[in-house]
């Protein structure tokens, strides 16, 4: 085969494969992407803790960020975490399950 030929075949191959398996691809694109924003959720959620609970964090990994402010939990600025739980159970009162 030459080397014109070929560039004529894998398009063709290319395109047939990728038009022929769309269920699959939508299925791990989404799967993918609601891993992914999950993971970010939990890390983001864990990261500002330490603020709605006015504590003063100083690791910068998730789980050591987690481990410092289950630690810190005696010294937790009594009034700070009640407008935080509200605002949160808001945000999460009004979301739509689809």
């Amino acid at each position: 085969m030459s080397l014109r030929e070929r560039r004529w075949t894998l398009p063709r191959v290319q395109k047939n494969f990728v038009t022929s398996t769309p269920f699959l691809a939508d299925f791990l694109s989404r799967t993918v992407l609601v891993g992914f924003l999950t993971g970010v959720g939990f890390q983001v959620g864990i990261a500002v803790l330490g603020e709605m609970f006015r504590l003063e964090v100083h690791a910068q990994k998730t789980v050591e960020q987690l481990t410092e402010i289950i630690r810190s939990l005696p010294r937790v600025h009594l009034p700070s975490p009640g407008p935080s739980a509200a605002v949160v159970g808001g945000v999460l009162g009004n979301l739509d399950p689809e």
